[in-house]
């Protein structure tokens, strides 16, 4: 096609977009999907965007297994709360705060995206290709002295999820990180860059490649396919009415119109309804193909299975599998999912929140004295179990390694005011030193001593206690009295 030809073209599709797209139409917060738009209709030479990442999505929207696992991560991390932590690196203090406009866009990274999706799709894409990118939008925020405006200083307003494949880094000449970005929707779409600082990035480290990330199911691709490969095979089996291929043979010599009679008789017996199939001349069937149980279909299903789901850090009962879960086995697959698999990736993505959104922000910049700190709440992640916790702490307190008022407080009761009671050490009095066992000279009496006055002193906290109920009911009938 020649120039002249080229531009023609080119010029009749913008043309037919300016047409059905409006100028007010591409104005939007997020440069990224006004270009998305536009790239539908316009064929502009540029950079194909890299394919693999794309397939790695397909992956996730198609293969069940994947698509369980990477779902069982996303929608851990997204449903944890977030907050912001001021930390002194002198004194290594930490201070919550509870309000800033961070968590608000964290919140609420734009019109039309809550928290919660931001984070589930930035795990998606994560997990299936290695990166995840945010766009993010500045705005005006201005500075007051003295009732003034001194000056307005720009910060994130709002964060836009962006598909990695549409995204490239732009190498600095000099190979010290990246200078810039680009982004393209299609081949022919228009190509827009980005300033360094107007992409959020996530990546997990490739050792192979200094600036795409690797993908949690890149270890598992030849998993991943020998799955795919059966997964079609069944398919393919009960399309075609499970009828394995092979051929029909007999000892006979066959004319050309008793071949073509029987192959009728069978595309017929196949396609027709299942009736009769009448085969005469000592037919006989033999299968040419090979059939499941000599290839160990299902086990070999179920260790691919096993594959993807190692990889991706998930157990089996987080995807649904409950065959062989107890309420045990349950407990402890979803701690080690939470200890081992979550915990790690939350604090990746805390790292990168650190090190390029905070610092948008001019009062979250780090100094020598003080630090800044993005955090999930994943205190629940690691919640004992009620029981376990309870057998723990009886166990320390019959040992004396714990005070009354210390085991209370591990269960979160209220601590015995009597300060006498609440810093005894107990001791099971059937524990006595070894030695004086084998002696025979263990002290028995001592101990029921000590055990005697240990009861006495919960009975005198009960009484006392008791005693200042009563009080309080008989000042109130006075008062009701007079």
């Amino acid at each position: 096609m020649s120039n002249d030809s080229r531009e023609l073209l080119e010029k009749e599709e913008l043309d037919v977009f300016k047409k059905n797209v409006s100028d007010t139409d591409l104005i939007k917060a997020s440069q990224a999907a006004a270009i998305l738009v536009e790239s539908m209709h316009t064929p502009i030479d540029g950079l194909e965007p890299p394919k693999d990442r794309e397939e790695w999505l397909n992956i996730y929207r198609r293969h069940v297994w994947s698509y369980a696992g990477i779902f069982a991560i996303a929608s851990t991390v997204a449903r944890l709360g977030r907050r912001l932590v001021r930390v002194d690196r002198v004194t290594k203090n930490r201070e919550e705060v509870a309000d800033h406009d961070l968590l608000m866009l964290l919140d609420y990274p734009n019109p039309e995206t809550t928290g919660y999706d931001f984070f589930e799709k930035g795990m998606i894409y994560l997990e299936s290709c290695g990166n995840a990118y945010s766009e993010v939008v500045f705005g005006g925020q201005e500075v007051q002295q003295a009732g003034k405006t001194v000056k307005a200083v720009q910060t994130p307003r709002e964060l836009w999820s962006v598909r990695p494949d549409f995204i490239k880094p732009v190498p600095s000449p000099d190979g010290k990180g990246i200078e810039r970005w680009t982004y393209q929707a299609k081949k022919w779409g228009r190509k827009k860059t980005f300033e360094k600082n107007e992409i959020l990035p996530w990546s997990y480290s490739n050792p192979l490649d200094a600036y795409f990330g690797l993908g949690s199911l890149e270890p598992a691709m030849d998993d991943l396919r020998q799955d795919v490969a059966m997964a079609a095979w069944n398919l393919d089996f009960f399309s075609n009415g499970m009828t394995p291929q092979g051929v029909f043979t007999t000892d006979q010599s066959l004319q050309p119109y008793q071949a073509k009679d029987i192959a009728d008789q069978v595309r017929e017996f196949l396609l027709g309804g299942r009736r009769v199939l009448v085969l005469g001349k000592n037919m006989k069937w033999q299968t040419v193909s090979v059939e499941p149980k000599d290839v160990d279909f299902l086990k070999g299903r179920d260790e691919n299975r096993q594959s993807v789901l190692a990889a991706l850090g998930v157990p089996p009962v987080k995807v649904g599998l409950l065959e062989h879960a107890k309420y045990d086995n349950y407990r402890l697959q979803s701690e080690a999912f939470h200890r081992d698999t979550i915990l790690p990736k939350l604090r990746k993505i805390e790292g990168a929140m650190d090190l390029f959104l905070l610092p948008q922000f001019p009062d979250l910049r780090r100094t020598p004295k003080v630090d800044w700190r993005f955090e999930f709440e994943s205190e629940e992640l690691l919640s004992e179990d009620e029981d376990i916790l309870t057998d723990r702490v009886i166990k320390r307190l019959r040992h004396g390694l714990l005070t009354i008022n210390e085991a209370l407080e591990e269960l979160g009761e209220e601590a015995v005011e009597d300060e006498a009671v609440g810093n005894l050490r107990l001791v099971d009095k059937a524990l006595v030193p070894l030695s004086e066992l084998a002696a025979g000279t263990a002290d028995l009496n001592g101990l029921e001593k000590a055990e005697d006055e240990i009861v006495d002193a919960i009975r005198r906290h009960e009484d006392r206690l008791n005693e200042l109920v009563e009080e309080k009911v008989r000042e109130a009938v006075e008062g009701l009295e007079r």
